[in-house]
């Protein structure tokens, strides 16, 4: 189910366009996951991991960004923006965050 609410603008928006929420299942990372890293999708569990373009599962598009800090001791129902604009600086990867359009998520340089 997608969803827009109020959100409150910082540094991880780039732009005034409404970012799109939905949930997803962040697999057991084992670690603390802040807000702003991207996350691919895995193609076989469908459970959402760190976005790496390295990878052949599916996890190497990006699938969204994390909405709120979450510790991933286990997997957890996680918010996510699926559509938006934001600012590189801001989010985290496997990689090297490069500005583009990714889907339907923009990703641009920090002004």
């Amino acid at each position: 189910m997608y969803s827009t609410t109020e959100i409150e603008r910082d540094e991880l928006f780039a732009g005034s366009h409404p970012p799109v929420e939905i949930f997803g299942v962040v697999a057991n990372a084992g670690t603390e996951l802040k807000r702003g890293t991207c996350l691919g999708k895995n193609s076989t569990t469908g459970k959402l991991k760190i976005w790496d373009t390295t990878k052949d599962d599916g996890t190497e598009v990006l699938y969204g960004i994390l909405a709120n800090d979450v510790v991933a001791d286990a997997d957890k129902r996680v918010t996510i923006y699926v559509h938006g604009e934001f600012n590189a600086n801001y989010l985290t990867a496997a990689q090297t965050v490069a500005p583009g359009i990714y889907g339907m998520i923009v990703i641009k340089e920090n002004k």
